[in-house]
């Protein structure tokens, strides 16, 4: 199913704006990772004891009335080790980074001027789960992170020598105005999808070290979105006097 059909669907049932409460804004400064997507030469050099997780990206951005605008925003989804590797922590966003452990000096792609919408990220064998996501966006006066409202857990496997295939990473933000028309970043959201046919020969396209036959599925999809709609399902919780 294809990236617009999913979000086309989703404003028919009336989900879209059910998985849109899922999602909180916040104004906040910076964040660190570990372990970010790698070029395909690090992915190609694999550690003992590691494995590689693997996604795509598509992004859309509309307006109130549903017309497609450029998207402004950069998608991150978050994960976390557990067990023996809980000290782990994972960024999964469409650009390839020169080292794992710095978001400082991002390789654009492959030298070209574009952010990769593949990637992959070499992880010791283990236990994860994938924890939250968040649209960086800019307001007129400040960035602004669109995150999941509350805790998410979603579990996925990596084996040593193999590839785990974890999902297209769909990012979707909806523009408004503010007093003086100026388009303004009002919400967002992320959902994964199961595109294992039309993403596999990608990934081994652009990182020819990964053949397709080791790339295994994983249950991400379906779980992320369980978890998604759990979020949207549960009222929220107000304080004070009201």
């Amino acid at each position: 199913m294809s990236f617009p059909t999913i979000f086309r669907q989703f404003t028919g049932c009336g989900l879209l704006r059910a998985l849109l409460i899922s999602a909180s804004a916040a104004v906040i400064s910076s964040c660190s990772t570990l372990r970010n997507p790698v070029t395909p030469d690090r992915a190609a050099a694999l550690r003992p004891g590691e494995g590689l997780v693997a996604a795509s990206f598509a992004s859309k951005a509309i307006d109130r009335s549903g017309r497609v605008v450029p998207v402004g925003g950069k998608v991150t989804v978050l994960a976390k080790g557990l067990g023996t590797n809980k000290s782990v922590q994972v960024s999964f966003t469409p650009e390839i980074f020169k080292k794992e452990q710095s978001e400082l000096v991002p390789l654009i792609g492959f030298g070209g001027t574009e952010p990769s919408d593949v990637v992959a990220i070499p992880l010791p064998e283990g236990e994860y789960e994938i924890t939250g996501w968040r649209v960086a966006d800019h307001a007129i006066t400040a960035d602004v992170y669109f995150s999941n409202r509350l805790p998410m857990k979603v579990p996925f496997h990596v084996k040593a020598g193999e590839t785990t295939y974890l999902g297209r990473m769909n990012s979707l933000s909806v523009y408004g105005k503010n007093f003086i028309g100026l388009a303004v970043p009002g919400e967002a959201l992320v959902i994964i999808s199961d595109q294992y046919q039309a993403d596999v020969p990608r990934i081994s396209k652009n990182y020819p070290s990964i053949h397709q036959s080791s790339i295994r599925k994983s249950n991400v999809p379906q779980t992320y979105m369980a978890e998604m709609k759990r979020i949207s399902n549960t009222p929220s919780k107000f304080f004070g006097l009201f």
